[in-house]
């Protein structure tokens, strides 16, 4: 993934792909041009660590539990 976390390296796009089964191994893959991105826990735990960077002391209310 891109620099900030959510860019696919190959053609830039920010749109990802979840998986319709979500294990801990699915992939998450880019929409526009299919590329993995990485597993679904990689891609929860980076959020988890980019919402506890953004907001510090809070902890927004989310639907799926992000490792936080």
């Amino acid at each position: 993934m891109g620099r900030d976390g959510f860019q696919c390296d190959t053609c830039g796009s920010a749109s990802i792909s979840v998986p319709g089964r979500l294990e801990q191994n699915s992939d998450v893959t880019c929409t526009k041009c299919g590329r993995i991105l990485s597993s679904w826990d990689e891609y929860k735990r980076k959020i988890g660590s980019m919402l506890r960077e953004t907001t510090p002391g809070r902890r927004p209310t989310i639907s799926d539990p992000i490792d936080w």
